[in-house]
Parts: C-alpha cells; sequence; structure tokens
C-alpha cells in the first residue's frame, strides 16, 4: 500500500508539472497584441485608400469597411449629409475636445460647421487598429486617423505633427439593425505630441 501511494502521487506531481509548462508556453497562430494586429486578424494597407484592407471572412466585415471607406470618401469631400449617412438616429458623439452631442442631427450639423470651418478641404486617412463583434450585431472598430491639408495651422486646443497632421484614435460603435449597420457611439480622442504612434501603412 505505501509503495502505490508514492506511485500516485508522483503520477500527481508529473501532470501537475506538465501542465505548468504547456500553460508557459507562447499559444501558436494567435496575433500579437500591437498596432499592426487586432482580434480579428492583421489589416495591411489597401491600395490606393485611406483605410486598411480587412480580412474579407464574413458579409458584417465587408459592411464595415465599406463604411470606413465612405467615411474617408464623405469627410474628403467635405460632405456632411454623406459622412452622417450611417450615423444612428440615437447615435452620441463625442469629438477631440470633449464636447458631446447626442442624435443624428447633431452629428450632422457638427461636421457641416467644421468642414466649412477649420477642417475645410483637409483629407482624412484611417489604419484600423482592431475590429471586433462583440456580439452578431455589435462591432468595436477603434481607428487611428491622420487629417492633413489645414489652410490655416492647427485648430484650437489641437497640436499637428512635424508633416502638419493631426493624429487621433477614433473608436466607433455599431450596431446591425433591421440588416443595416450604424454608429451608434463616435469617440476621438487627439494624440498628444508626447505620445508615439505608427506612420500610415
Amino acid at each position: 500500500m505505501p509503495s502505490s501511494v508514492k506511485l500516485n502521487r508522483r503520477n500527481i506531481l508529473a501532470i501537475t508539472a506538465g501542465t505548468l509548462i504547456a500553460n508557459s508556453l507562447p499559444a501558436r497562430g494567435l496575433p500579437k497584441n500591437d498596432e499592426s494586429d487586432s482580434m480579428s486578424g492583421s489589416y495591411p494597407a489597401a491600395p490606393g485608400t485611406g483605410v486598411t484592407e480587412a480580412p474579407r471572412s464574413n458579409p458584417d466585415e465587408d459592411a464595415i469597411r465599406k463604411i470606413l471607406d465612405e467615411e474617408i470618401a464623405t469627410w474628403n469631400q467635405g460632405d456632411a449629409d454623406g459622412y452622417s449617412k450611417h450615423f444612428a438616429a440615437d447615435g452620441t458623439l463625442t469629438p477631440i475636445r470633449g464636447l458631446f452631442y447626442a442624435g443624428g442631427k447633431a452629428f450632422r450639423d457638427r461636421h457641416e460647421v467644421i468642414f466649412k470651418g477649420q477642417f475645410h478641404g483637409t483629407k482624412l486617412q484611417f489604419q484600423v487598429v482592431s475590429l471586433r463583434f462583440v456580439t452578431s450585431e455589435v462591432a468595436i472598430c477603434e481607428t487611428l486617423t491622420w487629417v492633413s491639408g489645414f489652410e490655416n495651422g492647427a485648430p484650437p486646443y489641437t497640436h499637428l505633427d512635424a508633416k502638419g497632421r493631426l493624429r487621433t484614435r477614433l473608436l466607433q460603435v455599431m450596431v446591425k439593425r433591421n440588416g443595416e449597420w450604424q454608429i451608434v457611439a463616435y469617440h476621438n480622442v487627439d494624440i498628444k505630441p508626447d505620445i508615439d504612434s505608427p506612420e500610415p501603412e
């Protein structure tokens, strides 16, 4: 009986040690948590566009990427109606200065003001950092953005980098309603001068 007890204890110790070693090994095939990868995989730059290429794994990812493409195109045209097309009637906006707006009309009107003012003629570029589906009908999209082409220098309370660009991190929460993706939260934060960020790919 004593020898049998010792053998069982050895087995238990061996199993425990093996488990600890296995857990300490890096997982294979998982993306690193850096600026070039996301929980949906990496997003290399799409030729000729300001937004990066998302893996074409399902129609919902395609639909969200199309929204991002349209945001870039309509911003670069100074088109407030087009830029607001996918913003929900009950959506909320927090722009870089920390103001708060609620509703689709407020979102549209705010962008009409900036397109006619300090952001007139500017060009927008996105790079997707993370695109995650929380559920089949809720997605969170985080992007690095660069806005260039300011005619009169930096807008108030902002900073342009050495290349004359305003850099921000934009988070958009999207919800699928009646088969269409809508932006329900749009939260933009400017990147401060002492914070490094990658160059667009």
